[in-house]
């Protein structure tokens, strides 16, 4: 009976370990989705209201998820404590739990933000967001098509150690 139960444990603990590489996929996910809808953001506070960087950065600083509130409120004290906002952003987006693509999306970025009028921002704000639809596409694809196998792929784990301690 406890050779079941332990079987059972490490049949459960595959499909667990499973269900965390999944989450950790639809966690990236958010976090792209969120910078995306940041930009949406920055771009109406920019054109519509004239909002200064470092105060839209405060504003965004204090949203989820935590990578994304962190990366603004990095910014917004940087740029308060006189760094330049070129060397700020560069900076901060080479810190982000992204991919090297996702993060070549956002680089240019930092030579347009509070250098030009508000409408070139916003263009080179909407490239960005486009170019970050794209890779949120990749990971909504990749997350369907890989998060059912990371499950059936770790309770299948799980089963054969239990088969093989057994």
């Amino acid at each position: 009976m406890i050779k079941l139960i332990g079987a059972a444990l490490i049949v459960f603990s595959g499909g667990f370990f499973g269900y965390i590489k999944l989450a950790e996929m639809r966690s990236h996910t958010r976090i792209l989705d969120a910078f995306a809808l940041s930009l949406d953001v920055i771009k109406n506070e920019i054109c519509e209201r004239q909002t200064a960087l470092p105060k839209i950065f405060e504003t965004l600083s204090t949203k989820k998820p935590e990578a994304l509130g962190d990366f603004y409120a990095k910014c917004s004290e940087a740029i308060n404590n006189g760094e330049l906002l070129h060397e700020v952003w560069s900076r901060q987006v080479l810190l982000l739990p992204l991919s090297e693509n996702e993060k070549s999306a956002l680089m240019p970025l930092s030579d347009v933000l509070g250098k030009f009028d508000p409408a070139r921002q916003a263009a080179s704000l909407l490239i960005a967001r486009q170019s970050l639809e794209a890779h949120i596409l990749q990971s909504k694809e990749k997350e369907n098509r890989s998060g059912k196998n990371l499950l059936g792929l770790g309770i299948s784990m799980g089963a054969m150690v239990a088969i093989i301690l057994m």
